[in-house]
């Protein structure tokens, strides 16, 4: 996953369905309305949803949405890296 750089993909996805759902959603509180991501890779699966091995999470991969990460993540890509909440005692303009 991360080799092809889908983690980062992953939280850009999360980034902007949190913007999405806090313009939409009058109560959003992303611990209960955002679950995380979820990767299927059909190459991965092959025969899958047949077979009857121990390791039944071939080709599936899930990332939660951990509240702190997507805090750090956001400040990351709509802020550049600033953390407005920290304060440099000057207003944003």
């Amino acid at each position: 996953m991360r080799e092809h750089s889908y983690d980062l993909q992953s939280w850009i996805y999360l980034v902007a369905l949190d913007q999405l759902l806090s313009q939409r959603l009058p109560d959003y509180v992303p611990q209960k309305h955002l679950g995380g991501s979820v990767y299927l890779y059909l190459r991965g699966m092959g025969d899958h949803f047949s077979s009857t091995d121990e390791d039944t999470d071939l080709g599936v991969c899930f990332t939660p949405a951990s509240v702190e990460l997507l805090r750090q993540w956001r400040t990351l890509l709509l802020q550049g890296g600033k953390d407005s909440s920290k304060g440099s005692g000057r207003g944003r303009s």
